[in-house]
């Protein structure tokens, strides 16, 4: 998620235990929207990945939060079909 800009910065001082902040924002900002609008489209319409959206609201987090996590976890999944060269297979 690197590539993308979507990786959470941990924002720690001292010996605290630290937290996840905003994103970095240090990637290309129409692969960054993408990645976005394809988890807000994941949220909406796919049965299977939407459970993993409302736990993530469930939880405290914010919509735009949810849907960035949810195209972050599409990269991975789209990876993952791409060098297994395997289609998703639904539950």
């Amino acid at each position: 998620m690197k590539k993308a800009g979507t990786n959470p910065i941990i924002i720690q001082s001292g010996w605290t235990e630290g937290f996840y902040g905003k994103i970095f924002k240090q990637g290309n900002k129409n692969l960054r929207f993408m990645v976005y609008v394809v988890g807000k489209s994941l949220a909406q319409h796919n049965k299977d990945l939407r459970p993993f959206y409302e736990k993530l609201i469930e939880r405290g987090k914010h919509a735009k939060k949810g849907y960035t996590a949810l195209g972050n976890k599409f990269i991975r999944i789209a990876f993952l079909m791409i060098t297994h060269k395997k289609p998703l297979e639904s539950k």
